[in-house]
């Protein structure tokens, strides 16, 4: 008995890839690495090299950048205490002010200098002004 098949079966060897001719475009790329290998490899180096210096650079000026942050806040926290501190002792000075302008002006106070000089050194004690 005989089958009858609607294909036919052709038989093919295995192709498998040549290896480059003498003298080809591979062939010699491959002897080029090959023969500069070591400058390869210190070309790779190099370049991991350069991205660890940059990132330790990266990492130095964020420190820089934070560092100049807080120094301006820490800067401005004294300038700002400086202010209050110079707006509170010229408050206190008009204050005193005021008060010889007022004494003077009066000209018919019954205090002596000596006694509204003591009054004067009193408020000043009391209050802490200087």
């Amino acid at each position: 008995m005989e089958d009858k098949f609607d294909f036919e079966l052709i038989e093919r060897k295995p192709q498998f890839p040549q290896a480059p001719a003498q003298g080809s475009g591979a062939d010699h790329l491959q002897h080029a690495v090959a023969e500069n290998f070591d400058r390869v490899l210190d070309c790779a180096r190099i370049v991991v090299e350069s991205k660890a210096l940059l990132a330790q650079a990266d990492a130095y000026s964020a420190k820089v950048d934070a560092d100049c942050r807080k120094l301006a806040q820490e800067t401005k926290a004294y300038v700002d205490k400086l202010e209050a501190e110079s707006k509170s002792k010229l408050a206190k000075g008009d204050l005193i002010r005021h008060l010889l302008q007022d004494y003077y002006k009066s000209g018919q106070a019954p205090l002596s200098s000596q006694d509204f000089s003591a009054i004067v050194s009193q408020v000043i004690d009391r209050y802490d002004f200087f």
